[in-house]
């Protein structure tokens, strides 16, 4: 094959579809561009100058292989950046008639300067290596990640400005060691390394995000789901330490990188739009509260533009906006509250014998409606000053109605036994109603059946404003300003809760089969589970509303001189200020009306719905509409005031912080090292309830606590080869309580009549974070040109102060009075936890060792192991359990791209997400774990020219469910989800 045969495209960094419009503006002599370039392959060097100058360059790898290029740093024009890194090389850079820019011998220099296509009437064939879709991603991130120190991974924009994959955290499980956390068919949240979602920490273009948790909950819990795609520049994540970065984080440090108008040159436009199907339209209708959802037909459309103006195009604009809504179904079959009795043959410290205190049925009609904007300002005074004002703002709003049909409170009473030991009928007894015949069948009576209609319309909001401050002294230091406020809001105005429950006992056959018990009520049962007159327990009549709010500010500053790019020695140092609000206020009215009086008839509706695992059973729902107009209720006063009070909460966090790094670098190593301080002041306040007849009392209980760190962290890098890369890395760092570990709302406090307090359950203001211990080693091999990748990784992390909801007798004080030997329920910290792992990835985008029509074929994938021990009291004693919540002992993705004639593109993709417990608990019979979910997703790119494009996504085509098992040996299905395919048509322009 000869020379030309070999030529390669290096396209990286946020690559975009305008670079061979900007490649004559940025050539010149009168452009000038920062620069800001380590030493290292001249290769890696031509693929970040080719980023960060927005030109195309064409490099033959035999021409560049083992060649080396010094650091670059500082303003300089395109020519001189280029002149610098191949000086000594016996390379020249020349453009060509398109403007792109090709990397020739000097001897060759003199001849005609010749295009792809002209070089191909000259030597016949020739093989170029078009950057598009896929391969353009995969550079890109290959490229990022040769150039950043830590053990790092991003996931960058296509050729036309595109996020892969359906959403962010969808996207993110593309690097190794980051898993998706799922709202049933779409990833919600990511977290790193195995590790609890709390234990992450997630910026916007440097700043910390405010958040309200899934659905205004007390965790740290940032929903990704609900950021917008557009505008998205790269996702990164930080998995070591150094001291520039938060304290707080102990799985991995998300970011989310914006666009910039000086990205482009001159006019940018990315529009699309989708139109997607869900298949999952399968529950009736009829009950809908909220919004009309009588089609699973939705869209998306989302732009960007940016343009930069004046007599030096010295100032940008760039707006962004999106729009996507969705409507599908969904149900879900459960078995609650697990009950354990008989022998214990297998040692496993509970009954072998078991049944389930509630079998639920539920069906969900959802609709999903997002919008988001982003306008950014930016300025550039001078050529080595940069100003930027970035204002976003993103909602997400879900209409979901949740209807239920399920059989309560089964009982089991072991008085009256039959000759094989089981349970048998005794006419006396009124408290068992679970009989058996046999292990695995018999009979029940005695339960009640319950009709249930919930509306769920959750509506969150995000806002944020960033200034930011880039200046490039003379001395090539760097200093960096950023002031930022950003705020998170969940509201619901209107919940309406509906639970019915008949009068009459209903009886009839059990019987378990695999993983779950199917029943079969007799005819009177039947005939009185549809009709309304034995619905006379209005259990719960309300109107909820819910309120959570958080406020983030935080100023930041750093000056760096010569950390990167520059041989010797180098600092950096900088501070952040940081203050946190969050607060939560919940209503609820609560309506009653006197039980055992027959509602009037016709607020229930018959549908052909069978319910799973009661054959021959028809779905029935409550007309909630036809419900308040024939029911007579008043309010609950005493309800109601305790319902306003019970759940609120506010919890304030301000964080000051100092840090000190120093970096040497060396011909073939960079060592850093450095110091982080962090000091917390945390307060606030939430409620004490007390138990007193009528109205109980609220007592505001003040929160006043707070700690101090002072962490260090080291890593060191060496390269083996120009290709090879070892690093080695360790660091201290924290895993902050939650809010509402400290503010536990509804704090509960029991006295007894004789003035004893027996019971508390209480948050824990003197909670002190998990403090992390990590280490790291990593290897990354880069070859084919710095083309592909792979690496793998050894982490551990051995973690302290771990914390999880505790019991423990003590003597407290109360409203001035010492009360002892009560039992405090509250979180506590507790003796650690440690987490051991194994991540490795793959990126090929090109597998061109197989033979013609293969070579087409393309490869990523990642894959990761980890194993966790956890020690948590049980008693006077400390079980350890080897697991985490939510940790995943295998995470594995995988990709496979070929690459059609004619601009067609296609991929497959695979995912796999292994079993997970959802909480860390001794108690062997409540124990819940979420099965392996697996999911295959297909993808199609038809490239029209290169400002269209076609595609076509299909999702979780094998129609994978969610399902979750329980008990001691993990083998009764707690519940079972299912939420269809789906699939999406759109097309994208760019200009």
């Amino acid at each position: 094959m000869t020379q030309t045969k070999r030529l390669k495209f290096w396209l990286t960094g946020a690559v975009s579809a305008s670079t061979l419009m900007m490649a004559g503006a940025a050539w010149g002599q009168g452009a000038q561009t920062h620069f800001d370039i380590p030493a290292q392959g001249l290769g890696q060097a031509l693929t970040q100058l080719s980023d960060q100058a927005g030109i195309s360059i064409f490099a033959p790898a035999d021409l560049v292989a083992g060649k080396r290029a010094p650091a670059l740093s500082g303003t300089h024009s395109t020519q001189d950046a280029l002149n610098q890194l191949l000086a000594g090389s016996g390379l020249v850079a020349v453009r060509d008639e398109s403007g792109a820019v090709l990397i020739r011998a000097r001897e060759e220099a003199s001849a005609p300067v010749a295009t792809p296509t002209r070089q191909a009437q000259a030597d016949g064939p020739v093989e170029v290596i078009t950057v598009t879709g896929e391969r353009a991603i995969n550079l890109a991130d290959i490229a990022q990640k040769r150039a950043v120190d830590q053990v790092y991974d991003s996931i960058n924009v296509d050729e036309i400005g595109a996020l892969p994959d359906f959403n962010i955290p969808d996207a993110f499980r593309r690097v190794a060691g980051v898993s998706a956390i799922f709202d049933e068919d779409e990833g919600q949240f990511v977290t790193a390394r195995g590790m609890p979602l709390s234990y992450n920490y997630t910026t916007f273009d440097g700043m910390g995000v405010a958040t309200v948790g899934g659905f205004g909950d007390g965790s740290r819990n940032v929903n990704m789901q609900a950021i917008p795609r557009t505008a998205i520049k790269r996702l990164e994540i930080f998995k070591t330490h150094t001291p520039d970065l938060d304290l707080g984080w102990i799985g991995g440090y998300f970011n989310a990188e914006t666009r910039s108008a000086f990205d482009a040159d001159g006019l940018y436009f990315v529009g699309r739009g989708q139109l997607n199907y869900y298949t999952m339209d399968d529950v009736p209708n009829v009950a809908d509260v909220g919004a009309d959802l009588s089609g699973t037909l939705g869209g998306r459309a989302e732009f960007t533009f940016s343009n930069t103006f004046g007599n030096n195009d010295q100032f940008g604009i760039l707006f962004a906006g999106t729009y996507y809504y969705k409507s599908r179904d969904q149900w879900k079959y459960e078995e609650n509250s697990t009950r354990h009795f008989g022998p214990d043959a297998n040692n496993d410290g509970v009954g072998d014998i078991n049944f389930p205190a509630h079998s639920k049925h539920l069906y969900y009609t959802n609709m999903l409606e997002r919008y988001g904007a982003l306008v950014k300002l930016e300025w550039q005074p001078f050529a080595n000053t940069n100003l930027s004002w970035s204002n976003f703002v993103y909602s997400m709003f879900e209409s979901e109605t949740r209807m239920q049909n399920n059989l309560h409170g089964f009982h089991l009473d072991t008085k009256y036994l039959g000759p094989d030991g089981y349970p048998v009928a005794n006419p006396a007894d009124t408290k068992t109603d679970f009989y058996f015949d046999t292990p695995t069948s018999g009979t029940f009576r005695g339960l009640y059946g319950k009709m249930a209609l919930n509306y769920f319309p959750n509506d969150r909001q995000h806002f944020g404003s960033i200034l930011n401050l880039d200046h490039t002294f003379a001395n090539e230091a760097e200093l960096s300003l950023a002031l930022g406020v950003t705020t998170a809001q969940h509201g619901d105005d209107f919940i309406p809760e509906v639970d019915l429950r008949t009068k009459e006992v209903l009886s009839g056959r059990w019987e378990l089969r695999g993983v779950n018990h199917y029943f079969e009520l007799d005819e009177a049962s039947r005939t009185c589970f549809y009709s309304e007159a034995c619905y006379t327990n209005v259990a719960n009549n309300s109107s909820r509303s819910r309120y959570s709010h958080e406020r983030v500010w935080t100023l930041r500053g750093d000056y760096d001189w010569h950390t990167r790019g520059y041989a010797g020695f180098g600092f950096k140092l900088g501070f952040e200020v940081r203050d946190l609000d969050r607060k939560r206020d919940n209503e609820k009215i609560r309506y009653v009306r006197p039980n055992n009086q027959a509602l009037p008839d016709g607020y229930l509706i018959m549908t052909d719905f069978e319910l799973p695992q009661q054959p021959g059973r028809p779905a029935a729902f409550i007309d909630l509409d036809a419900f308040n107009a024939r029911a007579d209720f008043t309010i609950d006063e005493d309800n109601t005031y305790h319902e306003g009070l019970q759940n609120d909460f506010n919890y304030t966090e301000q964080v000051r912080a100092g840090y000190l790094m120093g970096t040497y670098t060396g011909d073939r190593f960079k060592l850093i090292g450095g110091l982080r301080y962090e000091d917390v002041d945390v307060g606030g306040w939430y409620y004490a309830r007390r138990d007193v007849p009528g109205r109980d009392l609220f007592i505001p209980q003040e929160i006043d606590g707070g700690y101090d760190f002072l962490k260090p962290s080291a890593l060191f890098m060496y390269d083996v080869s120009e290709d090879l890369r070892f690093k080695a890395a360790f660091s201290q760092t924290l895993g902050r309580p939650n809010p509402d570990q400290v503010a536990t709302s509804g704090e509960k406090v029991s006295i007894n009549d004789v003035g004893e307090m027996t019971a508390v359950t209480r948050g824990n203001p003197d909670l002190r974070p998990r403090q992390s211990n990590n280490y790291d080693l990593s290897l990354e091999y880069f070859f084919d040109g710095e083309e592909s990748l792979f690496s793998i990784g050894f982490f551990h992390k051995d973690i302290s102060d771990e914390i999880v909801q505790t019991l423990k007798v003590e003597t407290i004080v109360f409203e001035g009075v010492e009360y002892p030997d009560v039992e405090v329920k509250q979180p506590r910290n507790i003796e650690g936890s440690r987490v051991t792992g194994i991540e490795s990835q793959l990126i090929k985008s090109r597998l061109d060792f197989l033979p013609a029509p293969f070579d087409r074929f393309g490869f990523r994938g990642n894959l990761m192991w980890t194993d966790a021990e956890l020690r948590v009291p049980a008693g006077d004693d400390v079980v350890t359990l080897d697991y985490l919540p939510y940790q995943a002992g295998w995470v594995g993705n995988a990709a496979l791209t070929y690459y059609w004639p004619q601009g067609v593109e296609t991929r497959l993709a695979y995912s796999y997400l292994g079993p997970r417990r959802t909480s860390a608990t001794t108690n062997l019979g409540s124990d819940k774990q979420w099965d392996t979910f697996q999911t295959w997703d297909f993808a199609v790119r038809y490239r029209l020219n290169d400002q269209l494009r076609i595609e076509f996504d299909a999702k979780n085509l094998t129609d994978e469910n969610r399902e979750s098992y329980r008990g001691p040996k993990l083998d009764l299905q707690d519940s079972y989800v299912e939420f269809g395919r789906s699939y999406y048509l759109g097309v994208t322009y760019r200009y």
